[in-house]
């Protein structure tokens, strides 16, 4: 046997202990033990001996009488195999179950002198390990390493053999050692190979009786005394088993018990301390003479012997162990005739896919055919494959036909197919077109095309229908197969479409032998409404449903048109490289279209930060604007979570509720930021909130994921409605990965951004813990599901530290700010990773001394003002929220990137036109004015080469973009 192999490479390995060792960790317990039943009863075994597990959990036994029997993992008698003879001393599996090495007697002297190596599917004899029959005086336990080598006792000899396996034909002996004890009498009654070292453990049950312990080479390592190393008196060992967890199980005979001592605490060279013991005569009924021990991947422990029940195998659940079920097959699927097909033949094949069975049981087939409601033909007990049918169909009969597998415990889903038997082709009646009427003016993508159906002289005939559209040039925009009623935004034509095209349509009639008639062709116009989002920057990617913290979905870039898009309010962000992202608000009525168009303005270098005189503002009751202040650490958000096209500030503090001021708005002197009367968006249950605005689950409606004082990340949906959010604090929900709940040891600050550019919700996570870690997203955008991915940043000492991701430098790359110890620290995004932190200078409001923010206060990026880069939103250290202004007057180096990109498109555009190397000449002078960010001659050489004579048009077009681009 070879039981932790087996543990190792099955699916699901259970932890079975409360406590994982490690440096400094508490003592392991013993796990709780349970009976949970007996296989093979009633299955004629007279003396079960050795046992072993495949990794499909497959349990297998050697019987001396019965052979090598085969139980399913759920107990089920899968094969009996007798082709060789079976002392029931000594079996090993192959981890795939392909291959079975099984102790015999080979001339019935009651010696095992031979190991034969059966066939694991059909029980046949492939070979023996060495010469087969008188290889060993008297075989006993046999073993796998983890290269494959067969490792077998020979007890009688007092040696320990193994054997290498080709695949084909007898085994060849690799090498041998001896495990004798000189001066002492010995008997040899087990071995087990423990597969994480590979150690070889050999009993010796002849008094005084020991363990004794080999290296892979023979060497002997440490022995274990039966009188003191295993709790109790071990009075004759038998069987020996490892699990996942590092501890072995040793069976003593006699007593009916099984020893349990946990090697993952053994200290190098030393010995493995005693968990406890297993008394199975408490377990289980009339519990005698255990003879051996194995355990599966699910926690299972199965123990061959002998029970009030009979001859069989108890299993035991230890731990957190789990029961196992069988998992129905997949359903095979159709593969012909496939429905709705017609055949010529009346006794056609029935051909369908293989499946895998999950559990890894051999999968049959059963097939059934009727015809008009009568059944034909069955055929069960099948191949894969396909499946001649014997008896003739009727001729033009409709007939259904099915197909299922099964395990040998459980069908799985049918599938079915309709076909028609029909050898007589004729053509269908042509369709009659009936909606949109012929030059109809009102088609939008909800209209339906619809005609009247064709007929077909066969009986029983299928008629399919395929639908073409067609422009005014006559390029073909659909043709798909459809049915009567399918609407217009349903066929690939839809997005192809222009508002105010004309259009045709016609229907061909195609019955199953493809006999085929055409409609009349009619015209219309389409008249369809949508949404569009444009910017004067082309190429621009366009977000829905964000907010300057969280963009939002990524749903195409400019000049983005969703046509037939359904009414409502729209938040929008349009993003692109070099420039300041633009958020706002599109409302689209019923019926009509709605349009936004984005000015992006050239991104300033975010330097030269300063901390404003006075904080945020809000209104206050006695009708001035007075600053944001809170006791507490404050923790700021900004969003546009009422849905009335204005940015908000949210705070979260140190109580339980998250404060909202509504309506953000920047005063014409100064810039300065004015906000609402304060009110409050949600009391939730924990204290020391950090809010982030998201729409989690893509309902349109701005969701909250916030973060506490207990350093757990909560989500709370918003169950209100459109311009009037509701957030039930006792609805909040703890965020896992892994299916453990995500924490940051403490005042946990979440944020939600799409890391790494998949169009998936992440997570990045900081707290007291002093890190920012990263939980992407493995599941989808409306569902998400996060796994840990790495540690972003890591702070020397345990502190709390806020991250906030943005892109700095407006290069379209994400990088990382973290506000730590009273400052702020940029990671710039490096292309390959993050760059080292570099604290981004902030000098307080007389523009000459450092300035600082209160310790642990959250941050916000974003350009207010839209004047000098991005600003910084975060607390000094009274409580009041003031912006740290940016003084930027360049433009980020990826600005004259975007403009050096477009030069070389017009270099392009001249070079495929006439080639001038005059005017390609004065391309290169504005290339090296944009390179060199030399915004005093840029403007005059694309203005000269825009005047320039022989410059293209679609070139002239592009320069006045670019100047429409400059600052």
């Amino acid at each position: 046997m070879n039981g932790l192999l087996k543990v190792i490479c099955l699916i699901a390995v259970i932890s079975l202990s409360p406590v994982v060792f490690g440096t400094g960790s508490a003592q392991a317990v013993m796990p709780t033990v349970t009976y949970l039943e007996t296989f093979g009863v009633g299955s004629q075994m007279a003396g079960p001996g050795a046992i072993d597990l495949d990794d499909s959990g497959n349990l297998y036994i050697a019987d001396h009488d019965a052979g090598v029997l085969k139980f399913s993992k759920l107990g089920s008698l899968e094969g009996r195999f007798n082709a060789a003879p079976v002392s029931g001393a000594g079996l090993a599996v192959t981890p795939d179950g392909s291959r079975i090495y099984v102790v015999g007697d080979s001339d019935g002297d009651f010696t095992s002198d031979q190991v034969a190596i059966l066939d694991g599917r059909t029980g046949a004899v492939l070979g023996y390990l060495g010469r087969g029959a008188g290889e060993f005086a008297g075989a006993g336990e046999i073993d796998l390493d983890s290269s494959g080598m067969i490792y077998v006792l020979d007890a009688s000899a007092k040696t320990v053999r193994f054997y290498q396996d080709s695949g084909s034909g007898n085994a060849v002996l690799a090498g041998s050692f001896s495990v004798d004890v000189s001066g002492r009498l010995c008997a040899l009654s087990a071995m087990v190979i423990n597969p994480v070292t590979d150690e070889i453990f050999v009993a010796d049950k002849k008094a005084p009786g020991e363990v004794r312990v080999y290296s892979p080479q023979g060497g002997l390592l440490v022995t274990y005394a039966a009188a003191a190393d295993f709790g109790a008196q071990m009075l004759s060992f038998r069987g020996m088993a490892f699990d996942g967890q590092g501890r072995g199980y040793f069976i003593d005979n006699i007593s009916a018990r099984i020893a349990v001592l946990d090697f993952a605490a053994a200290a190098s060279g030393g010995k493995a301390p005693v968990l406890g013991s297993i008394d199975l005569t408490s377990l289980v009924s009339g519990a005698t003479l255990p003879q051996d021990v194995v355990m599966d991947g699910l926690g299972r422990l199965f123990v061959s012997g002998s029970y009030a029940d009979g001859p069989s195998a108890a299993v035991l659940g230890i731990g957190n162990y789990q029961v196992p079920s069988n998992t129905a097959p997949p359903s095979p699927s159709i593969l012909s005739p496939m429905d709705g097909s017609v055949v010529a033949s009346a006794t056609p094949v029935l051909n369908y896919s293989a499946v895998t069975d999950a559990d890894g049981d051999p999968v049959t087939y059963d097939v059934s055919v009727a015809c008009d409601g009568v059944q034909v033909e069955v055929g069960a007990g099948l191949p894969a494959g396909g499946y001649q049918v014997q008896t003739a169909l009727p001729e033009n009969a409709g007939c259904v036909w099915t197909v299922k597998a099964f395990d040998g415990v459980d069908y799985s889903a049918e599938a079915s197919a309709t076909f028609f038997v029909n050898a007589v082709a004729e053509a269908p009646s042509a369709p009659v077109l009936q909606s949109p009427a012929d030059q109809a003016g009102d088609v939008v993508g909800a209209s339906l095309f619809v005609w009247a159906a064709s007929t077909d002289p066969d009986p029983n005939d299928s008629v399919g229908y395929l639908l073409q559209i067609v422009d005014a040039a006559g390029n073909v925009l659909a043709a798909v197969d459809a049915v009567s009623g399918i609407a217009l935004n349903q066929t690939p034509a839809y997005d192809a479409m222009v508002p105010g095209g004309v259009y045709s349509w016609a229907v061909t009639a195609v019955d199953a032998t493809g006999s085929e008639a055409v409609s009349a062709t009619q015209s219309f116009t389409f008249a369809e409404t949508g949404l569009v989002i444009d910017s004067n920057v082309p190429g621009a990617d366009v977000y829905l449903g964000g907010n300057p913290g969280y963009l939002g979905r990524k749903v195409g870039q400019t000049p983005y048109v969703q046509l037939g898009a359904p009414a409502g309010d729209y938040q929008v962000a349009v993003v692109h490289r070099g420039f300041e992202p633009v958020y706002g608000m599109v409302t689209l009525e019923s019926g009509g279209s709605a349009h936004f168009v984005a000015d992006l303005r050239p991104s300033k270098e975010a330097v030269g930060h300063f901390q404003r005189s006075h904080g945020i503002r809000a209104l206050a009751a006695d009708g001035t604007y007075q600053d944001i202040r809170f006791n507490g650490i404050l923790m700021p958000w900004i969003a546009d979570v009422d849905g009335d096209g204005r940015l908000d500030l949210l705070v979260g503090k140190r109580g339980r509720k998250i404060a909202y001021y509504p309506a953000l708005q920047i005063t014409d002197t100064g810039g300065y930021l004015r906000l609402g009367d304060k009110e409050v968006l949600a009391e939730l249950l924990q204290r020391d909130l950090a809010p982030c605005v998201a729409d989690w689950n893509n309902d349109g409606l701005a969701d909250l994921v916030y973060g506490a004082r207990d350093g757990l990340v909560r989500l709370v949906l918003n169950s209100g409605v459109p311009g009037m959010p509701v957030f039930d604090g006792a609805a909040a929900v703890e965020l896992t990965a892994g299916g453990e709940m995500i924490t940051a040891g403490g005042h946990s600050a979440p944020v939600v951004v799409d890391w790494n550019g998949d169009n998936l919700k992440d997570l990045l996570v900081g707290g007291d813990n002093g890190r920012v870690e990263l939980y992407l997203n493995v599941g989808s955008d409306e569902a998400p599901v996060l796994q840990f991915e790495k540690v972003l940043f890591a702070a020397r000492k345990p502190k709390r530290v806020v991250p906030f991701p943005t892109d700095w430098d407006a290069d379209g790359d994400l990088d990382l700010l973290v506000a730590k110890n009273k400052k702020v620290f940029l990671l710039e995004n490096a292309g390959s990773g993050l760059a080292p932190q570099q604290r981004v200078v902030v000098f307080a409001a007389d523009k000459r001394t450092m300035g600082y923010f209160q310790q642990g206060s959250g941050l916000f990026v974003v350009d207010a003002d839209d004047r000098k880069g991005k600003d910084i939103l975060a607390a000094d250290g009274n409580g009041v929220l003031r912006f740290a202004k940016a003084r930027g007057s360049e433009p980020v180096a990826a600005f004259f990137d975007v403009l050096v990109q477009k030069l070389d498109q017009v270099a392009d555009m001249i070079t495929n036109d006439s080639g001038d190397p005059t005017l390609l000449a004065m391309v290169d002078q504005a290339k090296t004015s944009a390179s060199a960010g030399d915004l005093a001659a840029l403007p005059s050489a694309i203005s000269s080469l825009r005047n320039a004579q022989g410059l293209p048009a679609e070139a002239a077009a592009t320069c006045d973009e670019l100047m429409g681009l400059l600052p």
